[in-house]
């Protein structure tokens, strides 16, 4: 006897899991990602900024090949054309303007002292909705008019600057402000020794209290806010290693970071650029934008050279993976810009996929047909698991950020043969036990068992297999090992337990109607 409610709740459990898994792929056009090959993607034509040698242009060309190759972007390619351009191809991915910075950007990383900061502050009159006879009444005012026709005070401006530098010349000293006119209307302030963090919120706090009471200036808007640095040390290649971290859950403190080992040179220029400029702030710039910025103080010099600098408080781990990249593969030697982006065609050909696409659904249809006819009953089941095995195959392949390209359904294919050849091996046992004389539920059962070894010889034949091609093949046939594991270990875990407890709350079913027409003299 079998138990029942034991099988029962095993079906139960894996239609569960496998409605999860179709959740998970729903709907396959938008969750399943397919490669440059099979669905096409986006061209990028990358120029430099200025005339280069062609060795600088190459130097940068395997720069960026090293990049996309470490960022994992799967049928990608980079290619140069005859005027020197670089050719950059890549398929349709969610993370693509990601991808796109990370291979345009030169990567290159500084250590900079701040002195200062230059900024640049400009009047923004108020407009106001005047009547006809507001208009005559502000014709007597003594106002100037600009080109826009708003009218402000020229000596409210000159009152309202004045009283700005004297409160900066309060805490910064009148040796340390440099003003600048550059019109009437705005002017530029070089803010020698002030904080680049805490110096915008005052500036902001003296703006805003000297226009709340005027008539005429709407706002003073910030048109610039520039660090003036002083010493820089170039950290890129000077690097040992460098490695992204995680924030960890539970402790605020822990961001995402990037951490830099600094080799035995910089750690003494480092540790010298801190002494000369005690009192300043030290800022680590990645290719003309500050990443982090610190006090330099006495305390904060490290006793010993200092070989650990960490780039920290950045907004996802994906973009310290990219930082990362863009530092291990080294720095462009120049600016590139990007001339032209379009949408290109899948490299295999549309009609060649379209054809493949019609070969694939004719295929299959007649293997689950010749399953039914050959296994009646038997097929029925294994048409139903071989579906929910597909299910569970593309959903783990998603979660893994698997993208379909030849290659890897070249692996599908493969993990298709295992699944459809266990299924076989197992049915052909379950009728060798029948003829023997054996109930068709002992007959199940000893199928499975007898079978265990089989299977588990051709999971792992078909398993060397992929790994050999992966490793030695060609361009074309890498990348189908993740397929036919996934596929290997799904195989034996649905016919496990979905088909074998299937099988066996039908068994007799299959006894008195499946199994007659070539068993029934065997049958007991």
């Amino acid at each position: 006897m079998i138990n029942r409610f034991w099988h029962i709740t095993i079906i139960i459990l894996f239609l569960v899991i496998v409605a999860g898994a179709f959740y998970l792929i729903y709907p396959p056009n938008e969750k399943i990602k397919t490669g440059l090959d099979l669905s096409g993607g986006i061209q990028i034509i990358l120029s430099p900024e200025e005339e280069q040698s062609e060795d600088s242009i190459r130097e940068a060309f395997l720069i960026i090949k090293d990049r996309i190759k470490r960022l994992k972007v799967v049928e990608s390619r980079v290619t140069m054309d005859e005027s020197n351009r670089i050719l950059v191809q890549l398929p349709k991915i969610n993370n693509l303007e990601s991808i796109i910075s990370v291979i345009k950007n030169r990567g290159y990383l500084e250590l900079k002292i701040v002195k200062g900061i230059d900024v640049g502050l400009k009047y923004i009159e108020k407009k106001e909705e005047e009547s006809p006879k507001a208009e005559e009444e502000t014709k007597d005012k003594d106002k100037e008019t600009t080109d826009e026709g708003v009218k402000i005070s020229s000596e409210e401006i000159e009152q309202t600057t004045s009283k700005i530098l004297d409160k900066l010349k309060e805490q910064l000293g009148e040796e340390n402000i440099k003003y600048e006119k550059i019109s009437d209307l705005e002017f530029n302030l070089e803010l020698k020794g002030a904080n680049l963090q805490s110096t915008y919120i005052v500036i902001l706090q003296l703006t805003m209290g000297e226009i709340s009471e005027s008539e005429t200036i709407e706002r003073i808007e910030i048109t610039k806010y520039d660090p003036i640095y002083g010493d820089a040390v170039a950290i890129s290649g000077h690097l040992k290693d460098v490695k992204p971290i995680t924030a960890q859950r539970g402790y605020q403190e822990i961001k995402n970071s990037v951490i830099l080992n600094l080799d035995k040179e910089l750690e003494k220029r480092f540790k010298s650029l801190l002494e000369q400029n005690i009192g300043d702030d030290l800022s680590i710039v990645l290719d003309g934008a500050i990443r982090t910025i610190t006090d330099i103080s006495e305390e904060t010099i490290p006793a010993e050279e200092a070989n650990l600098i960490y780039i920290p408080n950045i907004e996802t781990f994906e973009e310290a993976e990219n930082i990362t990249t863009m530092l291990q593969t080294g720095t462009l030697p120049i600016n590139f810009k990007i001339d032209n982006k379009i949408d290109v065609g899948p490299t295999l050909g549309e009609d060649i996929i379209y054809e493949s696409l019609i070969a694939i659904y004719v295929g299959f249809a007649l293997l689950l047909i010749s399953i039914l006819i050959y296994y009646r009953g038997l097929g029925l089941v294994s048409v139903i698991s071989l579906v929910l095995f597909l299910i569970l195959l593309f959903s783990l392949m998603t979660l893994a950020k698997v993208m379909l390209t030849f290659s890897s359904f070249s692996g599908i294919f493969l993990a298709v043969g295992v699944y459809v050849f266990s299924n076989i091996s197992i049915y052909e046992k379950v009728k060798e036990e029948l003829k023997k004389g054996r109930s068709i539920t002992t007959s199940i059962d000893f199928g499975f068992k007898n079978s265990l070894n089989d299977i588990f010889y051709i999971d792992m034949s078909i398993f060397i297999i992929a790994l050999v091609l992966n490793n030695f093949g060609t361009k074309q046939v890498k990348g189908l090992l993740l397929p036919v594991v996934i596929g290997s270990i799904l195989t034996i875990i649905t016919l496990f337990t979905f088909t074998r407890s299937s099988l066996l709350l039908s068994a007799g079913f299959l006894q008195k109607y499946s199994l007659k027409p070539f068993l029934r003299k065997n049958v007991s």
